[in-house]
């Protein structure tokens, strides 16, 4: 009897001391430690910081950009021959005109409905929702100092742009294009060589070339970023031109809004710019602003403001 019960007794000693080693040996790893509340990381669920994150084209969310694709319309599916046959009749961008009761520029709204079938937008308006929505752009031809500015006040007030660039710039200052992308603006295609009679003054051929020539280029050089947005010099188009841009996968980005804003040397007043662009604001506005602009950067922290105050949103052109 003896013998069994010091069996026993040795038997549950032993039971004890090893759960008492299992107690402490898994103190050190305990995932759920309340003292610091930290947990690993699955080795399935860590990115690879080696990969390529550059954005082909920035998608933001509410807080911060994404790498990903944006949704942009879909590549125009027509032929070389079906482009030959339409006009190369020149058309020209709202500059200004009657708007509906919602403040929308009624010009726009025409070109809407004549040439969206080739990825054209000259506004963003949905008359059923008549969301307030507004798009920033930006066209730099040259760089006069203010673009710096302009992406300090855009990264404050977490609002995303489209800059559309040509060739001269993007090789002269490559440094504000790595940043445009890296703080998840929308770097856009305004050509090669910015011709001043517009695009239409080129063949089809030539048009391609030259911005096929700028797409590679910023492809090339800045971490495989593929455009998609393209906006005419001086606003100046064909219904072939928009068809041959659009078979390239391009969506042609105009505007709703613009004003006299790209002299260096005869700069619109601030209070007189600000009240304009104000006053012309509607829901599914793009606005065109020249970054050469020294109004433009003084006032753009306080159109935003005022902007959301009037209850409308920021969005990226994605």
């Amino acid at each position: 009897m003896k013998g069994n019960y010091d069996m026993k007794k040795n038997l549950a000693l032993i039971m004890i001391v090893s759960l008492v080693i299992t107690m402490f040996s898994g103190c050190g790893n305990n995932n759920n430690n309340d003292d610091n509340n930290t947990q690993e990381t699955p080795s399935t669920l860590v990115k690879n910081t080696s990969e390529d994150l550059t954005p082909v084209a920035a998608q933001p969310t509410e807080d911060e950009p994404q790498n990903e694709t944006g949704t942009y319309k879909a590549k125009l599916e027509i032929s070389d021959e079906e482009i030959a046959k339409l006009t190369n009749t020149r058309q020209d961008s709202y500059y200004g005109g009657d708007r509906n009761s919602s403040n929308v520029p009624i010009a726009c709204l025409n070109f809407n409905a004549q040439y969206t079938k080739y990825n054209a937008d000259f506004v963003r308006y949905d008359s059923e929702s008549e969301e307030k929505v507004l798009y920033l752009t930006f066209d730099e031809g040259y760089e006069n100092g203010y673009t710096s500015e302009i992406l300090d006040v855009l990264k404050e007030k977490n609002v995303k742009a489209v800059f559309f660039v040509t060739m001269p710039y993007v090789k002269e200052d490559p440094e504000l294009i790595q940043r445009m992308i890296d703080e998840g603006h929308i770097v856009g295609n305004h050509s090669t060589s910015h011709p001043s009679a517009g695009m239409i003054s080129y063949s089809v051929e030539k048009q391609k070339k030259d911005l096929q020539e700028l797409h590679d280029y910023i492809r090339d050089n800045f971490g495989g970023y593929e455009m998609q947005l393209f906006r005419y010099p001086a606003g100046i188009f064909s219904e072939q031109s928009l068809a041959a841009v659009g078979s390239m996968g391009y969506t042609s980005v105009f505007w709703s809004f613009a004003y006299a804003d790209w002299d260096p040397q005869n700069q619109p007043d601030a209070a007189s710019a600000m009240k304009k662009l104000i006053d012309r604001i509607h829901p599914g506005a793009i606005y065109l602003l020249h970054a050469v602009s020294k109004t433009n950067t003084e006032i753009l922290g306080q159109f935003i403001d005022e902007a959301q105050n009037n209850g409308y949103v920021f969005k990226a052109y994605y």
